[in-house]
């Protein structure tokens, strides 16, 4: 069987495992495909968030039910939503949908003004991010060394290997060797607010949704940060955010 086979049979494979979630998807779903988006299909969620963006797509909105979450994309150059259902962490397909799911579709009857005004404030967003491009380069840089030390540190650690005696030691390797995680920052804020706005939250923190379950009204969503090893639990009902929870580093699969 060659890889196009392959690729075709896993993709209906996993809209047939969950047919019962696409079914009670919005009436949305029921639009055009988007056949430009087909190759993203059955990849992990972060992955697809990812080739979006550098696809010129923009997240607008999202919603739940169980473990299926469905994300609207819009892209100003085709004048396009779209909408991405995600099932247990995976895409499962991208359809066309009405404006009306994504707030940055431009409005009906907007005057030239406000489009010249829109577009001012776009040059000057873009002049900003030029004048900071190497200092952010610089800084993710930066970023990405630490993580590497504090994954060597926490390697070494499990594997029993002695602490290094030399004069240098990288920085961010002990915080790795003694087991501790780097602060994520509180998400206790997320208490009280729209259930809907809990994905665009958690991901801007740096988590990576992986499971989901339900007990009566109440929905148990589980976020992994790989780069800290922190396990969160977000419960909802009725459209709102009702406690976080704590579960360690090994608690998420």
């Amino acid at each position: 069987m060659n890889s196009k086979s392959l690729a075709s049979l896993f993709k209906h494979s996993i809209v047939v495992a969950v047919g019962t979630s696409v079914a009670c998807a919005p009436m949305a779903a029921q639009a055009q495909i988007v056949t430009s988006l087909s190759d993203l299909i059955g990849r992990p969620s972060f992955e697809v968030q990812r080739e979006l963006r550098a696809r010129g797509y923009v997240e607008a909105n999202s919603k739940q039910n169980g473990a299926t979450i469905w994300e609207y994309w819009w892209n100003s150059q085709d004048n396009a939503c779209v909408s991405a259902t995600i099932h247990e962490g995976r895409s499962l397909n991208f359809v066309k949908t009405s404006s009306s799911e994504c707030p940055q579709a431009e409005k009906p009857g907007m005057s030239d003004g406000a489009k010249v005004a829109i577009g001012a404030v776009a040059l000057l967003g873009l002049a900003a991010i030029a004048s900071n491009a190497n200092k952010h380069n610089d800084d993710q840089n930066n970023e990405n060394r630490s993580d590497d030390y504090y994954d060597r540190g926490y390697r070494n650690h499990n594997n029993h290997d002695g602490y290094p005696s030399s004069y240098y030691r990288p920085p961010n390797y002990g915080n790795g060797y003694q087991g501790g995680r780097p602060s994520y920052g509180s998400i206790n804020d997320l208490v009280g607010s729209r259930a809907s706005l809990v994905n665009g939250a958690m991901r801007d923190r740096g988590f990576s949704y992986t499971i989901s379950s339900r007990s009566g009204a109440n929905t148990f969503t589980h976020w992994k940060n790989y780069r800290t090893r922190q396990c969160v639990e977000i419960v909802t009902a009725n459209n709102e955010v009702l406690g976080v929870n704590d579960l360690g580093s090994g608690s998420c699969r």
